[in-house]
């Protein structure tokens, strides 16, 4: 999908699946990077 988005970024920007796409992108990119944990993602999310 992302392949997509970037191959017509006027159209395609701000389409709920490219967004969508690119966040996941980038979430996958910081945690192998060590920079965003899975419980960082959700601020407060489990925790009373």
């Amino acid at each position: 999908m992302i392949i997509k988005c970037k191959a017509n970024p006027g159209e395609l920007a701000l389409a709920p699946n490219c967004v969508n796409a690119k966040q996941a992108n980038n979430e996958k990119a910081l945690s192998r990077r060590g920079w965003l944990t899975p419980d960082a993602a959700n601020p407060g999310k489990g925790k009373d």
